[in-house]
């Protein structure tokens, strides 16, 4: 899935495709798991197998489960099975799944012998129900983030990479157990699962590779060279994984899914903190929200496979909430970069849909776990019209009365958060610009347009030149900083300005700032405004330099507006002299006329 074997246009629709499959899978489980098991509860064999994942190695490999505990009710217990002894299930599928109330499972012993078990009811325990609900709440931002950036950048490898490792994330909802039937949707939604959870880890080592790989440094070279080895062993793992699936016996899974899961983690690693260690600006910025998003979705998981971290509560494994702590985490953190630093070359527009649409569906999912609440303890031992009724109507009525308002409240308090700083100085940037139409001197709208650049960025230091006739630019207003007093007809700054009219930030000399706006009309570049690095070290976002560039282009026009009218003033005050003069004259030459005619 290379950029160069699969056109843009046709990957857009492969990932849409591939991600409303999953949803439908997902989809699909959450119906019978919501709409009947953890409301009615499940059958339950009442065995406790050596099944989790860490605790026996081999138990990776082989559907072969050992019986480490029998409650004197199971169906096991009753047909004479002992702890100790091993045991398959016949579709192998099911030692992952949670069966319905009274359904038959077929079970073969280690000494040949079959048996036909009857899941005896039981309630879905606290541990069960925060797992199946944590997985669910992290599925939905996992498959947002998939589309969105599949979808809005189809062209460049990295976010090929970026959107299948979310692609896997989200079928991380089926890690543990599912409800669904064994030859229903959900069972197609494990045997995706187990093959992507190694391949999660190859997705994020590519896409962390290839992320601004032109800005990197001499630890990529040797990462790249490492890939090569590390791509084969991560597809032979997957494959060798979906084997073991349909139910083959894998002997040693552990070694190449280990070796695939953790080299995937160290290439990950290691390149981005080189990409943070050899970046600059904008682009180590968002290395840092990568380090630090990324790993808090990527360590946790690894924990899982540590037995001697495998301790119990009363909501479940401490490594499984810590899986689902830092997943939520992870989503908050990319959030919060996409919009405040653009981590993912995202339209703006975008980046706010994806982090409010996150809002908006765990808002959603509280609501449906209220419900749950409200059916599963308030309506629990009541039948009729009436419990059904309030079950149903109330969270309903909950939901049409408060999401509204909470929604907003929730947008509000988001963008308060993320966007607070930034819309106060835009506010007070665009009043700036709305009162330069009351500004009677050019030299106070240069000097006004220097200071409030330089508040807006947060004393970061701005600069604004004015042509000159030769074409060269002088330094007309400066505000905390050091910029050269003289740009040249020939600068390089000058030259490619002339040409783009754009706002540029490379190409620019050392002492030149990091960011150059021109101040342009009619075509004809007019001046050149330079702002210089912020203090704090944040970069000039793409959505700031837009604002910028229409501040200083709206100053411009002003600035050729009042010019106009001081060289109407100049050209009036300079007919006022001359009637002046002409009045002066007149009147010397009519006194030297009399005095003539006054002599002898």
């Amino acid at each position: 899935m290379h950029g160069w074997r699969i056109p843009a246009s046709v990957w857009k629709w492969l990932i849409l495709l591939m991600a409303g499959g999953l949803a439908v899978l997902v989809a699909s489980e959450l119906h019978v798991g919501l709409g009947a098991r953890l409301p009615d509860g499940e059958g339950s064999l009442r065995v406790t197998l050596e099944d989790q994942l860490g605790a026996r190695p081999q138990g990776l490999g082989t559907h072969w489960l050992t019986v480490a505990a029998l409650d004197p009710r199971s169906p096991l217990a009753a047909a004479g099975v002992r702890p100790g002894e091993r045991l398959r299930f016949d579709r192998p599928l099911d030692r992952w799944r949670r069966f319905a109330p009274g359904e038959r499972v077929d079970v073969t012993l280690d000494s040949g012998r079959s048996l036909r078990l009857t899941a005896l009811p039981t309630p879905v325990g606290l541990a069960d129900r925060t797992d199946y609900i944590g997985r669910t709440l992290i599925v939905f931002p996992a498959l947002l983030f998939t589309l969105a950036i599949g979808w809005h950048q189809p062209a460049q490898r990295a976010y090929r990479s970026l959107s299948m490792m979310f692609l896997a994330m989200s079928a991380a909802f089926f890690y543990s157990f599912w409800f669904g039937a064994a030859d229903g949707p959900s069972a197609l939604g494990k045997l995706v699962q187990l093959p992507l959870n190694c391949l999660a880890w190859y997705f994020a080592a590519d896409f962390a590779l290839h992320y601004a790989a032109q800005h990197t440094g001499h630890l990529r070279h040797w990462l790249a060279h490492a890939m090569r080895f590390y791509r084969p062993l991560a597809l032979a793992s997957a494959a060798y994984t979906a084997w073991f699936a349909l139910g083959h016996e894998a002997p040693w899974l552990w070694v190449p899914s280990t070796l695939s899961i953790g080299g995937g983690a160290l290439i990950l690693f290691l390149s981005l903190v080189d990409g943070w260690r050899s970046g600059r600006g904008d682009l180590r910025q968002r290395y840092r929200w990568l380090v630090l998003g990324l790993m808090c979705g990527g360590v946790p998981p690894l924990l899982t496979m540590l037995p001697w971290l495998d301790w119990e509560t009363g909501l479940g494994r401490i490594t499984v909430l810590a899986y689902f702590g830092g997943q939520f985490l992870t989503y908050c953190l990319l959030g919060y970069a996409v919009m405040r630093y653009r981590v993912f070359d995202f339209y703006l527009a975008v980046n706010r849909v994806v982090v409010f649409g996150v809002v908006s569906l765990l808002l959603l999912c509280t609501f449906g776990m209220l419900q749950h609440w409200v059916a599963h303890h308030v309506s629990a031992g009541h039948s009729g019209f009436g419990w059904q009724l309030l079950s149903d109507a109330a969270p309903a009525v909950l939901v049409f009365l408060v999401f509204n308002k909470l929604h907003a409240r929730v947008e509000h308090a988001v963008h308060a958060v993320v966007f607070r700083r930034w819309a106060a100085r835009e506010a007070q940037l665009r009043e700036w610009l709305a009162a330069i139409v009351h500004i009677r001197s050019s030299d106070t709208l240069v000097a006004g347009l220097a200071a409030a650049l330089d508040r807006f960025g947060d004393h970061a230091g701005s600069a604004v030149y004015l042509r000159l006739p030769d074409g060269g630019f002088a330094l007309a207003a400066s505000a905390t900083g050091r910029f050269p007093p003289r740009i040249g007809p020939n600068d390089p700054l000058a030259v490619l300005l002339r040409a783009d009219l754009a706002p540029t930030r490379h190409q620019l000399p050392q002492d030149a700032g990091v960011l150059a706006l021109p101040m342009c009309h009619r075509a004809q570049l007019h001046g050149i405004v330079l702002l210089g690095a912020r203090p704090n070290g944040e970069s000039w976002r793409p959505d700031e330099i837009t604002l910028l560039a229409d501040t200083a282009s709206q100053a411009g026009l002003g600035l050729q507006a009042l010019r106009v009218d001081e060289l109407q003033q100049a050209v009036g005050s300079l007919h006022a002299q001359v009637r002046r003069r002409s009045v002066e004259l007149q009147a010397a030459a009519g006194r030297r006329r009399f005095g003539m005619d006054a002599l002898p």
